[in-house]
């Protein structure tokens, strides 16, 4: 059997058509100083160990992503040359491509340095998706064990390290069978990337359970990148207001009615005996996560007593102009829900959750 590379669609003497006519990498002014702003975020120590890739490694990522991952019929329904060639699949390419690694890079890399030292340090990565974070946390020196439910996107991951010239393990599991994957092994933190929105509620209590009762005390337990569950509107899935706070009994006849191509179509029909397997599907596109759902995974009597540490957008208001005037602008709806649950940690009112707690 050849490598990954060996199978890609795109060879490697091609890649100057591929990149001149295929690869979104043009960028904004607009998105050219957000780079700028969010680049100060990160210390120059840091910026040090960050690896870029070339043109020609970019493009056979581009063509990893595009066989494995676009063509995974899971979550694409069309043929990635199609969906490829619209806005939305540009901009989803653009994500995988590298946006997620700069931003990564540049906000959550930073946030984990201020409570963690990254070099050296055993990083279980759940949700490790096509290996953008995988990326930024081992060019610092972490060893990383990536999971994730999707072979396809594992490996996309695989290779992007490798071009990289990084390494990390990774094994397809589910979020559940952490006890299983981290037999034995310690770690001195464990981070659900972007995954707990995307799962079931058992699938959710039972992985942070096991990842409770992994750690020692003074290890962490880190969410990076979920949305919400008490937020106004679902700008990540459905683009609907009031969408999260519905039940998937309502929420998963009225995804009809949602703007966006694809997931307005993923489950039309199906409003009446909705399924278990609908019910997975259904969460795998995302839907929402809260404190309620770390208080009674991890048996805590009551959401004060949740031994958090830091959250990402309190530390970034205090470092970063771009993030405290965006955050202005939802500070009217913050002071709301503050109002409702005083006692609750700033970092569970923000659109989305990036928190870390610190086992006692």
């Amino acid at each position: 059997m050849g490598s990954l590379e060996d199978s890609l669609l795109f060879p490697a003497h091609d890649t100057n058509r591929i990149v001149a006519n295929t690869i979104p990498i043009r960028k904004t002014p607009k998105q050219r100083l957000k780079e700028i702003l969010r680049s100060r975020i990160a210390s120059r120590g840091l910026r040090a160990h960050h690896r870029r890739l070339s043109t020609d490694k970019q493009t056979r990522l581009y063509a990893a992503l595009k066989q494995h991952y676009f063509s995974d019929p899971f979550y694409y329904r069309e043929a990635p040359d199609a969906y490829l060639g619209t806005p939305e699949g540009e901009k989803d390419m653009a994500e995988h491509l590298s946006n997620r690694l700069e931003e990564f890079r540049s906000l959550v890399i930073p946030w984990l340095s201020s409570f963690l030292s990254l070099r050296g340090s055993r990083i279980l990565e759940v949700g490790c998706g096509t290996g953008a974070s995988s990326v930024s946390l081992a060019e610092q020196g972490a060893d990383v064990i990536g999971i994730d439910v999707s072979e396809p996107a594992l490996e996309v991951a695989r290779f992007r390290l490798q071009l990289h010239d990084l390494r990390a393990s990774f094994v397809c599991a589910n979020a559940t069978e952490l006890e299983r994957v981290a037999s034995g092994q310690n770690f001195e933190a464990v981070i659900f990337f972007a995954v707990m929105e995307h799962m079931t509620w058992k699938e959710r209590s039972d992985s942070l359970l096991q990842t409770w009762q992994l750690l020692r005390p003074g290890q962490y337990l880190v969410i990076v990148e979920s949305r919400n569950r008490l937020w106004h509107t679902d700008s990540h899935t459905s683009h609907e207001p009031f969408f999260l706070w519905l039940p998937d009994e309502i929420a998963i006849p009225y995804s009809r009615y949602s703007e966006r191509k694809g997931y307005n179509q993923a489950f039309d029909g199906q409003h009446i005996n909705i399924s278990e397997d609908t019910k997975v599907r259904f969460a795998r596109w995302g839907r929402g996560v809260s404190y309620h759902d770390l208080v009674l995974a991890l048996s805590f009597s009551r959401p004060e007593q949740l031994p958090v540490v830091s959250a990402m957008q309190v530390y970034l208001n205090r470092r970063s102009p771009e993030h405290f005037v965006r955050n202005l602008r939802s500070r009217a709806y913050r002071g709301f829900l503050h109002k409702l649950a005083p006692k609750v940690h700033a970092g569970f009112l923000y659109e989305e959750l990036y928190i870390a707690l610190r086992k006692p």
